[in-house]
């Protein structure tokens, strides 16, 4: 059954969901271990409606399907129709709203962590690759990932939360340390003229049709603040933009390459906590940011969800947007110059609501589903939307074919012995009318999880 629930007008623009930090740039090569202290320089790049909403009624939750079969192709036991492709240490396998999930060139590209080494995997015609090694990663909150399909080009970025030293005068805009949060460190048991730093790694590269990545830069380095965390990329061929928390986490820093150098473009304070997303939108740039967080062991967090964005690289950003509910997850995409968002309130139901570039307002933020303990929204680029979540054991679908003005039923996807842990994953944009969607569950190996994959026509 379709319900319908007001009508919602696209734009196009960039939106970036995140908080924002700072202004100058360093730049560093690196091939392994702690980066070195350098000198900056600089990095080419490679070719690298906004009416409000009205809604009504939300939906209910269908009744699980008795004597659900389930697969057992790896160690545990996951639903009917789902495939375990591996275990990893991380009950994580991203962080909230990271797309680490894309389809290109025929296959369906899932990266991850193990617990060790950020690996990723390939499916073609039903069948998953064996995992192939990218790079140290030990936690999936470390690293995000943005794959353009108008360029065929995959974007990473990663950080490790550590810091190092670093001459005071680096990257330092008026003396002392430079980078939010950051003041002259205590470094081998005295104070020094050195200061502490931290940074991530990036990358990108061409998806190739045999599974491969053909790489067009090595792994490069920009310097930040301390202990950056919680990344979050976008690129579209021409330029790039990276968000982290740095400070400990009292800051959001957020960084634009305009094809011929990194720079700092935004630094602001935040709530510890905070999880940004950056999204585009047709003349510009978003940034939604949020501290909610749902823990599958407890201890869930409720925060507002907030949208600034930017229309002139990065130079100068509108004032905070907010929601009128608070929430423990959200998850963002974009159509022309509207953002388009779900989350999960404090009852459990997840509401849709949506933001147009230059307004004063969200729209009516209106519950669409119940029962659940994570949400995550994706399209087909154009007018089909697919709400994916979960109650923390079954996994259910909702589809909209008009941007979320009219919504189906849920449908059951999957169904688990076991819990689900959040986050779900799937792409910011799906291919062909085919869904992916990826979960881990707890494996029947000690301390151990599984990863588990299905794909559902949408």
């Amino acid at each position: 059954m379709r319900r319908r629930i007001g009508a919602l007008h696209p734009a196009e623009v960039v939106a970036i969901v995140v908080m924002l930090v700072g202004a100058s740039f360093v730049y560093f090569s690196w091939t392994g271990g702690n980066p070195a202290n350098s000198s900056a320089n600089t990095s080419s790049v490679s070719s690298l409606a906004e009416t409000t909403t009205t809604y009504s009624q939300s939906a209910s939750q269908p009744a699980l399907t008795e004597n659900e079969s389930s697969s057992t192709t790896g160690s545990g036991s996951v639903g009917s129709g789902a495939e375990i492709l591996g275990t990893t240490m991380d009950p994580s396998l991203a962080g909230y709203s990271i797309r680490n999930e894309f389809q290109a060139e025929g296959l369906t590209w899932l990266f991850y962590t193990n617990g060790t080494d950020l690996i990723y995997q390939s499916q073609n015609n039903g069948t998953w690759s064996t995992p192939s090694y990218l790079r140290p990663q030990t936690e999936g909150y470390h690293f995000a990932l943005w794959y353009d399909a108008a360029s065929n080009v995959l974007y990473y970025a990663s950080v490790d939360a550590q810091n190092f030293p670093v001459n005071a005068s680096s990257g330092a805009e008026s003396g002392g340390c430079a980078g939010s949060g950051t003041s002259v460190a205590s470094v081998n048991g005295s104070l020094s003229e050195q200061c502490l730093a931290s940074g991530f790694w990036y990358r990108w590269g061409t998806p190739e049709a045999n599974g491969t990545i053909s790489w067009l830069i090595p792994e490069g380095f920009v310097q930040t603040g301390i202990d950056a965390a919680n990344p979050y990329i976008y690129g579209n061929g021409s330029q790039i933009w990276v968000s982290l928390l740095t400070g400990g986490g009292s800051n959001v820093e957020v960084w634009h390459n305009d094809g011929t150098s990194w720079n700092r473009v935004l630094d602001m304070s935040t709530t510890l906590g905070t999880i940004t997303v950056l999204t585009p939108l047709r003349d510009g740039l978003a940034m939604v940011y949020f501290n909610g967080y749902y823990n599958f062991i407890g201890g869930n967090r409720l925060g507002v969800v907030n949208v600034i964005t930017t229309t002139d690289g990065g130079e100068t950003w509108s004032n905070p947007v907010t929601t009128s509910f608070s929430y423990v997850s959200a998850s963002v995409l974009a159509i022309g110059d509207t953002v388009y968002l779900v989350g999960v309130d404090g009852s459990a139901q997840v509401r849709f609501w949506s933001y147009g570039l230059g307004n004063s307002t969200m729209s009516e933020e209106v519950p669409i589903a119940s029962n659940a303990t994570s949400a995550f929204i994706t399209s087909n680029g154009s007018s089909g939307f697919v709400l994916v979540y979960t109650n923390g054991q079954s996994i259910f679908s909702m589809t909209s074919l008009d941007q979320g003005r009219d919504w189906e039923s849920p449908q059951l996807v999957s169904s688990s012995s076991g819990a689900v842990i959040a986050p779900l994953v799937v792409p910011y944009e799906f291919q062909d009318s085919q869904l992916p969607i990826c979960w881990t569950t707890p494996s029947a190996q000690q301390g151990a999880y599984d990863v588990a994959c299905t794909i559902i026509p949408a």
